[in-house]
């Protein structure tokens, strides 16, 4: 896929956080696959990472979308043992919902806030 100078950005970003924020249909998830794969090509380690999406479809298709291209990858190197441990933890990887990222942050840390125990739930 070819890159807008934009997209571009994003798939080479290599220092701190990164937010991205587009319309439907804009070539959101292509391009954070790219970054995300050309990180792990590059040592990188999907247990690091933190990638949080609106809803639970878009967590799943990005999910899918790297094992694809990690898979590819692979293809590309088949001796690359990085790439293949990547492969094998990814359904370990923090690819989640702001909903769930939050809850799982308060359950971490229910004792730091006053008054809040550890068997708080989202609602519908």
């Amino acid at each position: 896929m070819g890159f807008t100078d934009k997209q571009k950005e994003v798939v080479d970003h290599r220092s701190g956080s990164l937010l991205v924020s587009a319309a439907a249909g804009s070539g959101k998830t292509s391009t954070l696959v790219a970054h995300v794969v050309d990180r792990i090509r590059e040592g990188g380690d999907l247990g690091r990472l933190l990638i949080v999406t609106y809803t639970r479809t878009a967590a799943a298709e990005m999910r899918e979308r790297i094992r694809l291209a990690l898979e590819r990858a692979l293809n590309e190197a088949p001796e690359n043992r990085h790439i293949r441990h990547q492969l094998a933890i990814l359904g370990q990887a923090r690819i989640q919902t702001v909903d769930s990222f939050c809850n799982r942050l308060v359950r971490s840390y229910f004792q730091e806030i006053e008054g809040l125990t550890p068997d708080v739930r989202i609602a519908e």
